[in-house]
């Protein structure tokens, strides 16, 4: 198999198990949750500025 090939078929492969991961996430992980994140890391960020 040439380098060409290999290279062609690890990125797919990658893509693949990012694309996985990313389906995965939404699937499991509600939006109420990621927006509590999103709330924390915004307090966070104001916090450090006003220190």
């Amino acid at each position: 198999m040439s380098a060409g090939i290999r290279l062609t078929l690890y990125a797919a492969v990658l893509l693949a198990v990012f694309t996985a991961a990313y389906g995965a996430g939404s699937a499991f992980i509600p939006d109420s949750r990621v927006e509590s994140w999103m709330q924390d890391v915004e307090q966070d960020h104001h916090e450090k500025e006003g220190a």
